[in-house]
């Protein structure tokens, strides 16, 4: 909508009295270009906002409206808008599309209700579309398909208490050169889903949940980088934020690429996590962080594709049934632990590092991250009580398992931020303040910890972007010294 045009909505909201936005009486506005007349819309009537020139609706005060399919951004470089806001507001359709061709965007907050048979966000390759539900008491419910980024691009963002229910199943990247980017942010806000979870199945897809937010699975599966080509990410962070699944478990990198980053206290509750599902399929787990805990009955690292599990900065993973660990044997799968990462299995086996490995099954490959040789070694290589440490645990949550702890949070020299792994971010917190260490081991550890680490038998160079800005730095240096 260009500058013109969205001063006349708004002039038209705040001067038209009969259109006006009031709380004791329901409004339904549209502006620009919505077909047919909205007064015609009914639940057996399709309508467009914005079909072949930019266009919005308003619906407030307690208002319904329906339609038997929703189309929003109808042709290319077409914007259409909904807003659906107030207690008690409603938009009820079989179908809506948010951004068919063009753009699409709906914003449903302050109690309103959106339901949708299908939903899809983002339908053509080019096309954008974007679904906020914001406020307390606000809600989605679809029940047979939810597209997040279909053909284009599709944003869905669940906020500020806001919640969302869906039994249809939710695909968010779903055809190839897709991307679809869904959020859940905040305490209060959350999402249930009993239908099929798959973040990438032959596009890009990422879920993040943060800031006390949470995802309710139930009796449901979710796939992360699910088909070949595909690339998925899933990001738990914050003290508060949960992942909770009651069934049927989660797959991270099944024929595609995937990845699950739980951190910073969150919690990842699921009843079985599998990574490197099937030849081909790549997948990376990282737990990092004081609190951050991935919870599991069963835990499958590497299948028959590539897995690393990073443990790190005080991150915790128990498994009360089942570890595997390279189950085809084939030495491209681990499980990576440093600065103070736990491992907690179910059974009494403190007595030796022989008795702990005893509860995982396919190889022991359990590695550490060995300062002198700046590289990951295997953990039967490591001392007891210097390297790592093992506790049978007898009361609190985790009573009956054993407790295996390597090194100590923050013991990864060049770790400038304390984070579990020696990255870019380190050197920029060394240039902030020098006095954190020597930059000389920051060069030498630069890659240690990082979930992308897999069987490599060196530590990767620092990217170009980071060796730019570190001879950049160094020159600087020099020149400085020059000049005394």
């Amino acid at each position: 909508m260009n500058r013109i045009k969205f001063s006349l909505w708004v002039c038209t909201l705040l001067c038209t009295p009969p259109l006006s936005v009031n709380p004791l009486f329901a409004a339904i506005v549209p502006m620009g270009n919505v077909e047919p007349d909205i007064s015609t819309w009914t639940s057996s009537v399709s309508g467009y906002i914005g079909r072949t020139s930019d266009g919005s609706v308003l619906v407030d005060g307690g208002s319904t409206l329906r339609s038997s399919g929703g189309y929003l951004g109808y042709d290319t470089g077409v914007t259409g808008i909904a807003t659906i806001t107030g207690i008690g507001t409603k938009w009820n359709n079989s179908g809506l599309l948010v951004g068919v061709a063009g753009t699409g965007i709906v914003n449903v907050e302050s109690g309103a209700e959106l339901d949708g048979r299908t939903v899809i966000l983002g339908n053509d390759q080019g096309s954008s579309g974007t679904l906020n539900i914001t406020g307390d008491d606000t809600g989605l419910n679809t029940s047979t398909l939810f597209s997040i980024g279909a053909g284009g691009t599709g944003t869905f963002t669940i906020q500020d208490g806001a919640e969302a229910t869906t039994t249809a199943t939710t695909r968010i990247g779903h055809f190839e050169g897709s991307l679809g980017i869904f959020t859940i942010s905040g305490f209060g806000s959350s999402w249930t889903s009993e239908g099929a979870l798959v973040v990438g199945t032959q596009g890009n897809g990422t879920v993040i949940v943060e800031a006390g937010g949470s995802l309710v699975k139930k009796r449901t599966s979710a796939a992360v980088g699910s088909q070949p080509g595909s690339t998925g990410s899933v990001i738990v962070s914050g003290i508060g934020t949960q992942w909770n699944s009651t069934q049927a478990g989660t797959s991270v990198g099944i024929e595609g690429t995937g990845s699950l980053l739980v951190s910073d206290g969150a919690l990842f509750a699921d009843s079985t996590l599998r990574t490197g599902y099937i030849e081909g399929g790549i997948g990376r787990v990282t737990v990092s962080g004081t609190g951050s805990h991935i919870m599991c009955r069963a835990v499958y690292a590497g299948l028959s594709g590539d897995a690393v599990v990073k443990i790190t900065n005080g991150g915790l993973m128990s498994v009360r049934e089942v570890l595997t660990v390279d189950n085809d044997l084939d030495g491209d799968s681990f499980i990576n632990m440093a600065a103070g990462g736990m491992l907690a299995l179910m059974g009494e086996a403190d007595t030796s590092l022989t008795d702990f490995l005893e509860l995982v099954d396919g190889t022991d490959a359990i590695r550490y991250w060995d300062s002198n040789l700046f590289d990951w070694a295997p953990l039967t290589a490591a001392t007891n009580g210097i390297d790592y440490t093992l506790t049978y645990l007898t009361e609190g949550d985790l009573t009956g398992y054993t407790l295996l702890t390597v090194g100590q949070v923050g013991d990864l020299e060049g770790d400038y931020d304390a984070d579990g792994d020696v990255d870019g971010a380190d050197f920029l917190a060394w240039q902030r303040d020098p006095s954190l260490g020597s930059l000389a081991d920051w060069h030498a550890n630069y890659g240690a910890g990082s979930p992308l680490i897999a069987n490599s038998s060196a530590v990767p160079e620092p990217a170009t972007a980071v060796l730019m800005l570190l001879l950049a730095h160094l020159a600087m240096l020099a020149r400085r010294k020059r000049q005394f």
